[in-house]
């Protein structure tokens, strides 16, 4: 989403959107995990500045093969805090369906 440089009308009303995106893989760690929330939120507020209205950029953090990391080490714990309270919104990607602790806190397409 391209804000007022996309080409269509109806986008141009929309705002811009700034990813961050993690590839998660077996090795990913919960610090990894949550220093992209934190860069994501520390962006978020630069955009919004003093005045959270006239933000026309959104900050969206992309989790990409969730189903990967290690549940033991509950690595993807860190996010039930950004689902809860969502500062930034969250987009997980995974092949597999994650455990109930998160499903419950998002929307499932399959």
């Amino acid at each position: 989403m391209k804000g007022k440089q996309s080409k269509k009308p109806l986008f141009k009303k929309m705002k811009q959107m700034q990813s961050f995106r993690y590839q998660c893989s077996e090795q990913s760690t919960d610090n990894e995990i949550q220093a992209i929330y934190t860069s994501a939120i520390e962006r978020q507020k630069i955009f919004e500045g003093d005045n959270i209205q006239e933000c026309k950029t959104r900050v969206v953090v992309l989790l990409d093969e969730a189903g990967l990391p290690d549940e033991e080490k509950m690595p993807l714990k860190v996010i039930h805090y950004h689902l809860d309270h969502p500062y930034i919104p969250s987009v997980i990607l995974s092949n597999e369906i994650l455990d109930a602790a998160k499903t419950n806190r998002t929307l499932m397409l399959s």
